[in-house]
């Protein structure tokens, strides 16, 4: 996913044939064509099933259950850290964004290219931290919050990166010990921290949440209407397991069905978690009430939720 993200963002991506490009780069043609583009769009936005191939494409910022990958973030910390009333009134999010690109796992993902490049290492890290502050320190801390390691840096200016609104920041060498964390740390330019994260290593899976994506709007019962309800896997202290890949099993009390239930070419339920997490689309039926959905899985501990669906009001 950090590969994905760079890649979309200024790395040099590009797709034989269709003239695709990265965003910094796009953004490189734009200023040398005299500023004679009206635009630039991304292909695609959402991982996809292919009606000519078995295999999934998953070359969107979301993935098919539409949960957000590191892309998405690397995208997201392009938006202006001050907090814009019309934009906002649009629907579309402003103020400060930092997101670090890493579970911070027992053992570090690793990509081998043919040209010998490596991304990440088990004891010797690279992180890449996408925000939209001036400067970002991260930092790796004890159990008992004692700085172990940490280090500033300004935003990368490699290749096409500077042409970016906000580039991303990147760390190497970053040291992982057992039981560490994670802190990063996003200041404006006076210095104040406006914006932090931390990532925790995920013990071993312990329970399900559940949470009703509705985007602020209610269900309406009218036998069409839709919910997306995300399953995360988590550890006994609320961190993802980013690991996990459990089948998930789930269920629907009240008048509402959960789409694709039952259709194997679907399997829509039971339904397997990536990298910790999966859902479900539950469509309202014509009888307004209280439903219940719940998911189960093997060992873990057993979640519910509980729907509102609302009459429908005027066709």
């Amino acid at each position: 996913m950090a590969a994905q993200a760079n890649n979309r963002l200024w790395n040099g991506y590009t797709f034989n044939g269709t003239g695709a490009v990265s965003l910094s780069e796009g953004i490189q043609n734009y200023i040398d064509s005299n500023h004679r583009f009206a635009g630039v769009i991304m292909w695609i936005g959402i991982d996809h099933n292919r009606g000519y191939h078995d295999t999934m494409s998953p070359c969107g910022i979301w993935d098919l259950m539409r949960i957000p990958k590191y892309a998405y973030y690397a995208f997201a910390s392009q938006r202006p850290a001050e907090t814009d009333e019309y934009l906002e009134s649009q629907d579309v999010e402003t103020s400060p964004l930092l997101f670090i690109a890493s579970s911070w796992s027992e053992t570090a993902p690793v990509m081998d290219k043919s040209d010998g490049q490596t991304v990440g290492t088990d004891t010797s890290r690279e992180i890449y931290v996408y925000s939209n502050a001036e400067k970002v320190k991260l930092s790796v801390l004890n159990a008992s919050g004692k700085t172990l390691w940490s280090q500033e840096h300004s935003p990368i200016q490699e290749k096409t990166a500077g042409n970016l609104e906000h580039p991303p920041f990147f760390f190497e060498n970053v040291p992982y010990t057992s039981g560490s964390y994670l802190k990063a740390e996003g200041y404006d330019s006076q210095g104040n921290v406006i914006a932090e994260q931390e990532v925790h290593t995920a013990k071993e899976p312990a329970k399900i949440l559940l949470e009703a994506d509705d985007r602020g709007m209610s269900l309406t019962a009218d036998g069409s209407d839709k919910v997306m309800v995300y399953a995360t896997i988590v550890d006994e202290d609320g961190n993802v397991c980013q690991s996990a890949d459990n089948l998930l099993t789930f269920s629907v009390e009240g008048d509402a069905s959960i789409v694709g239930d039952g259709d194997q070419r679907v399997g829509a339920n039971p339904v397997q978690a990536s990298a910790g997490m999966t859902g479900i689309y539950v469509e309202a039926s014509k009888e307004a009430g209280t439903i219940t959905v719940t998911a189960k899985a093997d060992g873990l501990e057993t979640a519910s939720i509980e729907i509102t669906s609302h009459a429908l009001e005027a066709k």
